[in-house]
């Protein structure tokens, strides 16, 4: 009982402390802040972490604990970072002078979509079309590497073993170069459709429509090249994001029929993957299983191994497993990330066949095996000032087609529960600043050649 009022009233003071730090964390307004509050933290860990506390969650992976005080410290772990998460939020208000952020959301929201006016809007288009076929080519490319066109594959006959080894043969050994799977096709099509989509509002003219539709297709064909469920159902999700930002509120109805939809797809695609299994569909609503297991207990196991494994045994990674490409650079050791590391100990027969993947968790996870408590006091404090940071950067831009993408892009495209690593070193925000100077600084310099 204990445990349960603890995490109420730590519910209750994070949500006033994330209410003053974003402005609103109403349902019917979602933003990329009240999204971390509500899915993230209550939904995908606090709830679990009540079950596992209580030893309720007869939960395959949580089962395999070695020690029973790593239920108590992830617990109380998951209970700090969500009350300490906030007050990252508010430490950027402060140090970027920003006191009212409900007039500054609403002043955003309400401010119409308008096309560039510092830049050229007519260059800057012409360089996110041609971002936009270079990605387009680029998903092309991993489809003819691949040799299929895995959302089909969902319709075959494949067993669900098949499918899983399809998935982590893709994932992690794909034959084709990575770079252009990972930064042109994976990393800008979404992105990129968001930018479309924005433009098809602005001005629905036949050549936006035809981008969009074409950044559409290409989107989805990307999302689903390795049979993920939720990268698919996040870019879906950006339209509703996209519909909050455009000065509507969600009715009671419209987010019934979007969570129902939601989750009509998710059994879906459960269904699709496990067919063969074994399992029966009821077995897809069971509380320490399929759709409510894999978001309540599932998304928080790797925080309560991470306390069970470091540093009894591994030891704490440290940095070296930040970048692969920075270790080689700096010649320093590297490491594969904790998530992968407790995988292996998870599920030592998936990792020699290419089946599994990782044990992704709520970031803290990740703090305390690379730092341990260190990484625990600072990290919730960190993480939650880097993206108010991002947060404030967007709602004082322009509300322009690509700075709204951005925007939609970022609310759901989180790495709270994939890891602090991502905080520190993040490819896919390389790659956004990378297209912000190709796209601004080409504007300038064609806009200057011109004059």
């Amino acid at each position: 009982m204990i445990y349960l009022v603890v995490s109420i009233l730590s519910v209750i003071l994070s949500s006033r402390l994330f209410k003053s730090a974003c402005g609103t964390i109403s349902v019917y307004r979602p933003n990329m802040i009240s999204v971390i509050f509500y899915y993230y933290f209550v939904l995908q860990n606090v709830i679990g972490a009540i079950l596992v506390v209580n030893e309720l969650d007869n939960h395959y992976m949580i089962n395999m604990l070695q020690y029973p005080i790593s239920r108590f410290y992830g617990f109380y772990a998951i209970i700090y970072t969500v009350i300490a998460f906030p007050v990252g939020l508010l430490l950027a208000n402060k140090v970027f002078n920003q006191k009212d952020m409900k007039s500054l959301f609403d002043s955003y929201t309400y401010r119409e979509i308008s096309p560039e006016i510092k830049y050229n809007d007519v260059i800057v288009k012409r360089l996110l079309i041609f971002l936009s076929v270079l990605s387009s080519i680029s998903v092309l490319y991993v489809l003819i590497v691949i040799k299929d066109i895995p959302l089909l594959k969902l319709f075959h006959s494949s067993s669900s073993v098949d499918l899983a080894l399809f998935r982590g043969d893709v994932s992690r050994n794909f034959p084709g170069n990575e770079y252009v799977k990972n930064i042109f096709a994976l990393g800008l099509t979404p992105f990129l459709s968001y930018v479309a989509y924005g433009y098809k509002r602005l001005k629905a003219s036949w050549v936006n429509k035809l981008w969009f539709y074409i950044m559409f297709v290409a989107s989805i064909l990307i999302l689903t090249y390795n049979l993920e469920k939720s990268p698919i159902l996040v870019y879906f999700l950006g339209y509703l994001f996209f519909k909050i930002y455009l000065g509507k509120s969600l009715s009671k109805k419209t987010l019934l029929i979007f969570l129902c939809t939601i989750l009509g797809c998710l059994i879906l695609l459960y269904y699709a993957l496990l067919g063969d299994s074994g399992m029966e569909l009821s077995s897809l609503f069971y509380y320490n299983s399929g759709i409510i297991g894999r978001l309540t207990l599932s998304s928080g196991a790797g925080v309560f191994l991470s306390f069970d494994l470091f540093p009894h045994n591994y030891d704490y990674v440290g940095f070296s497993s930040i970048s692969h490409l920075l270790s080689s650079i700096l010649n320093l050791d590297y490491s594969e990330r904790p998530a992968r590391l407790i995988m292996e100990y998870v599920n030592p027969a998936g990792i020699e066949n290419g089946a599994a993947g990782v044990v992704n968790a709520l970031f803290i996870g990740e703090a305390w095996a690379n730092w341990g408590i260190i990484g625990i006091l600072f990290s919730p404090i960190y993480v939650g000032f880097i993206i108010q940071t991002l947060y404030l950067f967007i709602l004082r831009s322009p509300k322009t087609p690509f700075f709204m993408a951005l925007f939609v892009f970022y609310s759901f495209s989180s790495s709270i529960t994939g890891g602090v690593n991502d905080y520190i070193y993040n490819v896919q925000t390389m790659i956004m600043i990378g297209v912000i100077l190709f796209v601004y600084g080409g504007s300038l310099l064609f806009k200057k050649n011109t004059l």
